[in-house]
């Protein structure tokens, strides 16, 4: 079943999903899958948090090395993201309080469906896919276990694997302790017969 929240005319922030989440997680059923889809650090970056996440507001709280090209909306711009960040690891530390509350196995797995270039490599902001920068493809990604599941120690954990998410669907599998047909468990990053792939960006500088 699929509770749609749509996010895009309202300008809501990412928080109207923890309630629906910790409701989710109150449901009786012995197990469970939550997908929970967040806006993020999408743009226009200054609507994803509400005014009291508006911790970075000057030219000082910015590593660009860009920054003496930056104009005041740029600048802007970049600490807007950098605050929608701030307030995305607020989103994540919440669902993470509700599952440590919760009963029984717990995990929860996080990734970006992209990143976002932000004054980083090149002199923009967003996307392009004319110009594919390292911020555009290293994404987040993230797993937690509560202290049951760290228990079972099923799960294969080297952080120096190189991955790329497009194979996620088969790590979830894992993690979820499923199988289907088309499982393979070489494209897992949580599987000890994991392969890593020869992946090779051609990214700008």
């Amino acid at each position: 079943m699929c509770n749609e929240v749509y996010f895009n005319n309202q300008y809501l922030q990412d928080e109207t999903l923890i309630p629906l989440f910790e409701k989710a997680l109150q449901d009786t059923a012995s197990n469970k899958v939550i997908f929970l889809h967040l806006n993020g650090s999408h743009m226009p970056y200054e609507i994803r948090y509400p005014q009291k996440y508006e911790h970075f507001r000057t030219k000082s709280d910015l590593p660009s090395k860009f920054l003496s090209e930056m104009n005041e909306k740029e600048i802007e711009t970049a600490n807007a993201y950098d605050n929608s960040i701030l307030y995305n690891d607020y989103i994540i530390s919440e669902f993470i309080r509700l599952l440590r509350s919760s009963q029984g196995l717990s995990s929860l797995l996080y990734f970006s469906d992209h990143g976002e270039e932000v004054f980083d490599s090149r002199h923009l902001s967003g996307r392009s896919l004319n110009h594919l920068t390292q911020s555009l493809c290293r994404i987040p990604f993230f797993v937690w276990r509560n202290e049951e599941y760290l228990n079972l120690n099923n799960l294969s954990i080297d952080v120096e694997r190189a991955y790329s998410s497009e194979d996620v669907i088969h790590s979830m599998m894992d993690m979820f302790g499923i199988s289907y047909e088309l499982k393979d468990t070489c494209r897992s990053i949580f599987s000890d017969q994991f392969k890593q792939k020869n992946i090779k960006l051609k990214c700008s500088s």
